[in-house]
């Protein structure tokens, strides 16, 4: 998964967490590293985040100081964080889901969906976005 892909354009995006890199092991991500994503989801003209990561993956922003889901609304993003755990089966439930589109439905657009590798977590997410929103305009 590369940083950032648009779903739709201008208003729907996925993407993976900070700092994610395939093939190294999970470690902290330092300051610069989550400035640089920052910076790359700007230009983009991200406004939101739906933020997915479970308290384990959130665990690797400590040197962030104030958390990254407070460094977002620090950096001035809208963000709504879902906690929903790594390698459950499904993925989300139901509640998870509702949860994403309220949030999809509340935030500025264009919104960014991340978990941690931006796959099977935001690709379930996006899904249900996806499939919600066909289900809203018919």
């Amino acid at each position: 998964m590369q940083l950032f892909q648009w779903v739709h354009k201008g208003k729907l995006a996925r993407g993976s967490r900070p700092g994610y890199e395939r093939k190294k092991r999970p470690s902290q991500v330092g300051k610069p590293e989550v400035k640089k994503w920052l910076k790359k989801i700007r230009k983009k003209k991200i406004r939101s985040v739906i933020c997915l990561l479970d308290q384990y993956h959130l665990g690797f922003y400590r040197g962030l100081q104030v958390g990254l889901i407070s460094y977002y609304r620090k950096k001035r993003l809208a963000v709504e964080h879902i906690s929903v755990r790594n390698r459950q089966h499904p993925p989300m439930s139901e509640q998870e889901l509702e949860l994403v589109w309220r949030a999809y439905r509340r935030l500025p657009k264009p919104v960014l969906v991340h978990c941690s590798a931006g796959k099977i977590r935001t690709g379930v997410a996006i899904s249900h976005l996806q499939r919600t929103l066909r289900k809203t305009a018919a």
